[in-house]
């Protein structure tokens, strides 16, 4: 049979989960495949993406990187981060336009050990309120926190916030929809918990902005060194598009077996 609207691509047969992303990814890290880390002693320079484009994360400060081999889920290596540590795209930011001011479909799966702060998964917001760019975190009370700033103290493109307590000490995995011009504010951000309903609790309006971003993309800490993800990171893929609901959920159902969550 041929593939239908790329469903099948994948692999994947009867109920077996697919065991690789659906095709399209702009972005695909994977912690699990350690020939894509530089590291030494454990601290990570380098996280290569395995997409076409090949993009690399760096960071050249010891203080600031994150280590591999020291923690697994489900027999697969996984990265530590802390507080102050972050990798930065060697793109330019202008690559990475989309994600605030057109359409993209973001998975993650991550552990999150410290609920009472902010935690940034992943941004090119640079944390002030000239900024243009987007963030996604765990924020205070165990909540999933994504927005879309446009260059305006006080106004914003979309901010939407889960309910209280979604994100636990467990590792999982969540989905990211931006569509940042959507007419109905509830529908320019959209997140889902492992394989749970959407959250669509946005109400802002206000138009994007289509300059660059303030950084390109970082995995972790803002522009000021703080308030990276304290946990774990798996795997991140990023799409410029917004996937089909039968796409998102074979990668969904991807993450949850690969991840054993």
């Amino acid at each position: 049979m041929s593939p239908m609207l790329g469903i099948m691509a994948s692999g994947r047969s009867g109920n077996l989960a697919p065991s690789s992303p659906v095709a399209g990814y702009t972005v695909w890290l994977d912690a699990a495949d350690t020939a894509t880390i530089t590291q030494s002693g454990g601290l990570v320079s380098q996280w290569t993406d395995k997409s076409a484009s090949a993009y690399t994360f760096t960071q050249a400060t010891s203080a600031n990187q994150p280590t591999t081999n020291s923690d697994t889920q489900n027999g697969k290596n996984v990265l530590t981060w802390g507080t102050n540590d972050f990798l930065l795209s060697t793109a330019a930011s202008s690559t990475w336009i989309y994600l605030h001011n057109a359409q993209s479909t973001m998975f993650f799966a991550f552990k999150s050990t410290v609920n009472t702060t902010e935690a940034v998964l992943l941004t090119d917001d640079g944390n002030t309120s000239g900024s243009v760019g987007f963030f996604v975190a765990q924020e205070n009370n165990a909540q999933l926190y994504t927005q879309i700033t446009r260059g305006v103290g006080g106004s914003y493109v979309s901010s939407n916030a889960s309910s209280n307590g979604v994100l636990n000490t467990a590792f999982t995995y969540v989905t990211v929809i931006q569509d940042a011009t959507n007419a109905t504010a509830a529908n320019r951000q959209d997140t889902r918990i492992k394989q749970g309903s959407a959250i669509k609790n946005n109400v802002q309006t206000g138009a994007v902005d289509n300059g660059n971003p303030a950084t390109s993309l970082r995995i972790g800490a803002y522009s000021g060194v703080s308030n990276a993800l304290n946990g774990t990171y798996g795997e991140i893929l990023i799409y410029n598009s917004i996937l089909s609901a039968g796409n998102i959920l074979l990668n969904q159902q991807y993450l949850a077996a690969k991840w054993g969550v």
